[in-house]
């Protein structure tokens, strides 16, 4: 017997018809999960933020595509998630740091000659 899903909560409605305030709490209530699991596979804090802001602002950009299929918003969070951690090591983006000299910073260079 199939069971309609439930319908989704009402912050999902309205950021999936443009709503930043509501996307904003799906935000708030989900991005310490979704840097979780970011974390854990680059294994470095600074690049985890990074990919975290990617992942909302990637999901912001194709809220509107969302489809409601009974299943919570941060499993389609954790899709995009995933998908932008295997873009990253796809990408082959190396950092390479130069030291300038004593008492100077490093310059970073970024390239995918490297």
């Amino acid at each position: 017997m199939f069971v309609d899903p439930p319908d989704p909560p009402h912050m999902v409605t309205q950021a999936v018809a443009g709503d930043a305030a509501a996307f904003g709490e799906i935000y708030t209530a989900n991005k310490p999960l979704v840097f979780r699991f970011i974390l854990k596979r680059v294994r470095h804090t600074p690049l985890a933020e990074d990919l975290t802001q990617d992942v909302f602002t990637r999901a912001w950009k194709k809220i509107s595509l969302f489809e409601w299929t009974g299943v919570d918003i941060a499993a389609w969070l954790l899709m995009i998630a995933r998908n932008i951690v295997a873009d990253h090591y796809r990408s082959g983006y190396v950092r390479k740091e130069i030291p300038q000299g004593e008492g100077s910073e490093a310059r970073v260079l970024a390239s995918h000659d490297f």
